[in-house]
């Protein structure tokens, strides 16, 4: 994209305020979709949503990956939070993060958080087996290790258990 279709595409976003406008597709990469509702999260004292931050996660993935060669990935925030909550629902976040990757396939693994307010990060380092909670507001990690040690347990004996048979 020029120039000068960037600054189009930016005076179009500043300038939205229709229903349809907000939902217009400004930015699509095959992996996701940003509407421009989306990159409103971006001004003033918005809060950013899931959709944003996921696709932040997933340009600091393809960087990496393109740059250090490291094998990066990210779990998208909504199944993680999915994951968290019992019941059904966290079963099938599970299963959808072993139909798509296995885990210990990746170098490192990055999980944004949303807590109430504000997003933190959680951090799986493959090989160095750690896992490490950053918040910016200095919160406690309200468990999210035990749901990140768990979710590595399942994934481990989907993927290496039953060869053992």
């Amino acid at each position: 994209m020029g120039s000068s279709d960037r600054n189009k595409t930016v005076e179009f976003i500043l300038s939205a305020s229709s229903k349809a406008d907000l939902e217009k597709v400004v930015a699509n990469n095959g992996r996701f979709e940003l509407r421009v509702s989306d990159f409103k999260t971006l001004m003033g004292c918005e809060w950013l949503n899931d959709v944003v931050i996921n696709a932040y996660m997933d340009l600091i993935c393809q960087y990496y990956l393109t740059k250090s060669r490291k094998n990066i990935d990210h779990i998208d925030s909504l199944i993680f939070e999915r994951i968290l909550r019992p019941g059904v629902g966290s079963s099938i976040a599970v299963e959808l993060i072993m139909k798509h990757q296995n885990i210990f396939e990746k170098e490192f693994i990055v999980i944004p958080v949303h807590r109430c307010h504000h997003w933190c990060l959680a951090t799986i380092d493959v090989t160095k087996k750690s896992v490490n909670y950053y918040d910016g507001l200095r919160g406690t990690q309200g468990g999210y290790f035990d749901t990140i040690l768990s979710l590595l347990d399942t994934c481990y004996e989907h993927h290496y258990q039953g060869f053992q048979k």
